[in-house]
């Protein structure tokens, strides 16, 4: 399910005590909508607002802190029955890289990641 990211634009001062400059603070707004069930990931799905055909999307939102857009979500739920066995190729190809998964595949995606993760030993 699509969740909001809301942009608020600050000023910052300058060294004369003008605006200097504006940066971007990002923030997830989950749906208001009270659900009986859960839905099974949120994820944002920001597009860029020029040019004015879209030929391209964000995987990873930096600016929301790396946070995993729809495609990539949606991604990882497709994925996540085979996730055992990808993290076994993995670990074959990559150990270090398959150490900061979790060792167990999780029962529910939270955003798309998990915050209790858990490296493998």
């Amino acid at each position: 399910m699509c969740e909001r990211l809301q942009t608020e634009k600050m000023s910052v001062a300058g060294p004369g005590g003008g605006t200097a400059s504006y940066i971007g603070i990002s923030k997830l707004v989950p749906p208001s909508h009270p659900w009986p069930d859960p839905p099974p990931a949120l994820a944002p799905f920001p597009l860029p607002k020029v040019p004015l055909k879209v030929s391209k999307n964000w995987t990873f939102k930096t600016g929301a802190g790396d946070t995993p857009t729809l495609p990539v979500v949606a991604l990882q739920l497709f994925a996540m029955p085979v996730y055992d066995e990808f993290l076994r190729l993995l670990e074959n190809a990559n150990p270090p890289c398959a150490r900061q998964l979790p060792g167990t595949r999780p029962l529910r995606s939270d955003r798309g990641r998990r915050k209790d993760r858990q490296r493998r030993a």
